[in-house]
This record gives structure tokens, sequence and C-alpha cells, in this order.
């Protein structure tokens, strides 16, 4: 894949910038750079960033590289085991 793959480069929202490739047999690839919002930040933020990145149809492939601001359980405190 090279430059003549890139189908557009779209800014999403803030935190998200969709590159959109043509791959091989013409499905579209969309590359997601994102920096989610963090989890101090209100719901409704939260909310229309992720509804944001699953507008890509159903038929179209996704990769993700970025900041997600996820962690694992109920608190931000440390886990000693997994």
């Amino acid at each position: 894949m090279g430059v003549d793959s890139v189908a557009s480069v779209e800014r999403h929202s803030e935190g998200a910038l969709v590159l959109k490739m043509v791959d091989f047999g013409d499905c579209l690839l969309n590359v997601f750079t994102v920096y989610a919002p963090h989890s101090g930040k209100p719901d409704e933020e939260k909310e229309r960033f992720w509804n944001e990145v699953f507008r890509i149809p159903q038929n179209e492939m996704v990769v993700f590289a970025g900041d997600m601001n996820g962690h694992i359980g109920s608190t931000n405190g440390v886990y000693l085991r997994v």
C-alpha cells in the first residue's frame, strides 16, 4: 500500500483522525489515530467520542492506534494481581 491507496483523511473529532485506504480487493481500511477522553471527563463527552468512532460501515475494516484511556476494573487504583 502506498500513497495511491489513500482514499481520504478525515478529522472525526478533536481526538480522532481517520485515514481511509483502499485495500487489496477494493476493501476500505479505516486507520484511526485516537486520543479518547479519560475517565474523569463527563459521560456525554465519552459517549460522543465512541459514537463518532463507531460510525464506520460494517463492511469496512478498522485498525485502532492511540491512547484509548481505558483501565481494568471499577477503580483506577493499582492491581497487584490480574
